[in-house]
């Protein structure tokens, strides 16, 4: 078995934080591959564990919506809500769910892949959709929601990403800075200082 840490850098009980870290990372697992997606900050109520079967993957975490781009992007899925408490551990602490309850489905599931067994299947179950981009006047406008960095430059993740319906790909490079050789049209690396008229944007 191989484990694979993708994140831990979620930012603390952000769910769509956690939804689109799982969102952009799952597609590059194997087949068969068990994502164990605690995100929990309704750790200890009545909120459900589920087991979560999509066409080639599976998703183990809690029902909070944090699933919400899996469950948009796959063609077929199948929501369990995990019932079978003989595969946690016990006695099950109210605070620490992804040690209790969380782990152990993820690692009892790789054994037999029988996700009957581990509860019923549901149709109703915490999703919420991504804020849209729009267009008006010839602009289009939407909300960022994740900015990073890497080595002293940016990243931005607007409203769509991820989504053949997001934002186009947008570029614009001021003429005589790319002849004068200050822009750059990929990265930014070469760009002017205090210019004002060049812009883009690449959208995953």
């Amino acid at each position: 078995m191989t484990i694979v840490d993708i994140t831990h850098n979620v930012v603390p009980y952000d769910l769509l934080d956690g939804a689109l870290a799982i969102g952009s990372a799952y597609k590059y697992f194997p087949s068969k591959t068990v994502h164990l997606v605690i995100v929990d900050p309704g750790v200890g109520t009545e909120r459900r564990p589920l087991l979560v079967c999509g066409e080639q993957q599976f998703f183990v975490g809690p029902d909070n919506g944090v699933f919400s781009l899996v469950y948009e992007r796959e063609e077929r899925i199948s929501v369990r809500h995990v019932t079978a408490e003989h595969y946690f551990l016990n006695p099950v602490s109210k605070t620490f769910h992804g040690r209790d309850v969380f782990a152990p489905v993820a690692a009892w599931l790789t054994k037999a892949w029988q996700t009957q067994s581990f509860g019923e299947e549901i149709s109703e179950y915490a999703r919420f959709s991504l804020p849209k981009p729009k267009t008006a006047d010839g602009a289009v406008k939407g909300l960022i929601l994740r900015v990073d960095s890497f080595q002293g430059r940016g990243n931005v993740c607007a409203g769509g990403c991820g989504s053949s319906s997001g934002f186009p790909g947008i570029k614009r490079v001021h003429r005589d800075c790319r002849q004068q050789g200050q822009c750059s049209e990929t990265t930014g690396r070469r760009t002017r200082r205090g210019c004002d008229h060049c812009y883009f944007m690449i959208v995953n």
